[in-house]
């Protein structure tokens, strides 16, 4: 908000001065009560990933206080919170609380952040004999979207290693809905 004051100012007999009168402009620049507004950096996650968000409030807030229905952890003080973990899938709504020496706004935001299901596993094996390739892997997976893709560390896309050696192998399983469990 801007406010502009004109005047003038008769200095002639204050002053002792003859003849001599003072034009100014005075130009003041007030700021208004805040307008919260923000924006999440996507919509749309898988359970377990982080999310950020942005402010894009107006009138030069000075203090923010974030509200994450779901999320972990549930509230922030930051101006761009970041890292925001949701565990279980569905939709969430986040609440933005700004403040200035004008006032104090909020703006919610409903269903603003989709959280996907991502797949899980349970693994039983078989330990491989001394220098055998008899070692099994059986993987029993739930959650997400079916179907599931499976890529071993071996490049197997099996979902189940059989006859394989001692050692480290790793899966990263995905669903349908593109949502990943290594």
């Amino acid at each position: 908000i801007a406010s502009y004051y004109n005047t003038s100012l008769d200095l002639t007999c204050e002053l002792g001065l003859y003849g001599q009168i003072e034009d100014y402009t005075i130009f003041i620049e007030t700021e208004g009560k805040p307008q919260a507004n923000f924006e999440a950096a996507g919509s749309t996650f898988c359970t377990g990933e982080s999310v950020s968000f942005t402010d894009l409030s107006l009138e030069n807030p000075t203090s923010w206080f974030w509200e994450f229905e779901g999320g972990n952890p549930a509230t922030s003080d930051q101006q761009n919170p970041s890292g925001i973990v949701y565990d279980i899938p569905g939709d969430y709504e986040v609440t933005l609380t700004v403040e200035n020496t004008e006032g104090i706004s909020s703006f919610t935001i409903e269903n603003i952040v989709e959280i996907l299901p991502s797949p899980q596993t349970l693994v039983s094996f078989t330990d491989a004999s001394c220098g055998g390739s008899d070692g099994q892997i059986d993987l029993t997976v739930y959650g997400g979207e079916l179907p599931y893709t499976y890529l071993w560390s071996n490049g197997s896309t099996d979902q189940d290693l059989n006859n394989v050696m001692g050692g480290e192998y790793q899966v990263t399983i995905t669903g349908n809905n593109s949502c990943e469990f290594t």
